[in-house]
């Protein structure tokens, strides 16, 4: 069975409006609707949170290595492929004198995006060095969040958590859109209770979850173990502050009640869908199929889907 994980390219994507903005009354026990901030450890000033880096191997240059010509600008593409034959110690300034004053804060961020599907993120964190210590290509939000992406893919939960601390120093404000990002990185390494501080650190900033930052919670509280109970306060409690959930809140869900093999809970979270009228797809299906077929129960999909027909929520 396929397991639902969120890509961080969504974590990315502007702040996305959810599926459906239907409410229903949400049949979960209310004491599960919100968690009290004592539940979770106090929140550190600077993230110094659980982490050690993986030992990675050096990239060295390789001049052989080269963008496919036509996938971005030409001087995206050169600077690129420059940097890709840079050598461990070769020189980042001067790869980019060339390009001084000509390239956009949205050219360096496909640059990221490039070495980031090259797994190459000693080149990535050398540049972003770089920029930092620049006035004409100072990082913006965005561009710090690429970088704590690409090195919480790599498990270098260190590095990400001390880029995510050195933006107050530079001054570029922090938002959901790089919160989101560094939750993404210690969720997706199987840290979330570090997950759950940092989205309690940000609304005690006054910086307001959304969908993404949810989804991106919730799948790693479900992924890492966190109990049934708790993942419902989650559901409950980003209901209350206004975000509704979507289809991959929903099928996160039922993917842990598949894995736990919740039957019960998962009839309740799939009726509180079709409910909210958020249509399924075929991981939806895949995850009722498993769990009741675990549990010997398959009669029970075919009556959960004929309700959801009958009420006008199947696709077709």
């Amino acid at each position: 069975m396929t397991k639902l994980a969120l890509s961080y390219h969504h974590a990315l994507s502007p702040i996305l409006t959810p599926t459906s903005t239907t409410h229903s009354n949400l049949p979960f026990p209310a004491k599960f609707h919100r968690r009290h901030p004592h539940h979770f450890p106090i929140l550190r000033r600077s993230l110094s949170i659980v982490s050690k880096a993986k030992t990675r191997e050096l990239i060295l240059g390789n001049p052989s290595v080269t963008v496919e010509k036509g996938k971005y600008s030409y001087d995206v593409e050169t600077l690129i492929n420059k940097l890709s034959s840079l050598p461990p110690r070769g020189s980042i300034a001067r790869c980019l004198d060339a390009f001084k004053n000509k390239l956009s804060l949205s050219d360096f961020s496909h640059v990221f995006k490039e070495f980031a599907q090259r797994g190459d993120w000693q080149r990535s964190l050398r540049l972003f060095k770089y920029m930092q210590r620049q006035i004409w290509c100072k990082p913006n939000e965005h561009i710090y969040s690429l970088i704590i992406g690409i090195l919480g893919r790599e498990g270098l939960l260190d590095k990400s958590a001390e880029i995510f601390d050195e933006m107050v120093t530079h001054s570029v404000s922090r938002t959901v859109l790089s919160y989101t990002a560094i939750i993404n990185a210690y969720g997706r390494n199987g840290q979330y209770e570090a997950a759950l501080e940092l989205l309690e650190r940000m609304k005690s900033e006054r910086i307001l979850p959304n969908i993404l930052t949810y989804n991106t919670v919730i799948n790693a509280c479900a992924r890492g173990g966190y109990s049934w109970e708790g993942l419902l306060s989650l559901f409950g409690e980003m209901r209350h502050e206004g975000v509704h959930p979507d289809l991959v809140t929903y099928n996160t869900l039922l993917s842990a009640c598949s894995n736990r093999g919740l039957g019960d809970e998962a009839e309740m979270v799939f009726r509180t869908m079709n409910e909210s009228g958020v249509l399924p797809d075929i991981n939806t299906y895949s995850y009722l199929v498993e769990t009741f077929g675990k549990l010997g129960k398959l009669e029970k999909v075919s009556e959960l889907l004929g309700e959801m027909e009958a009420g006008g929520n199947l696709r077709r």
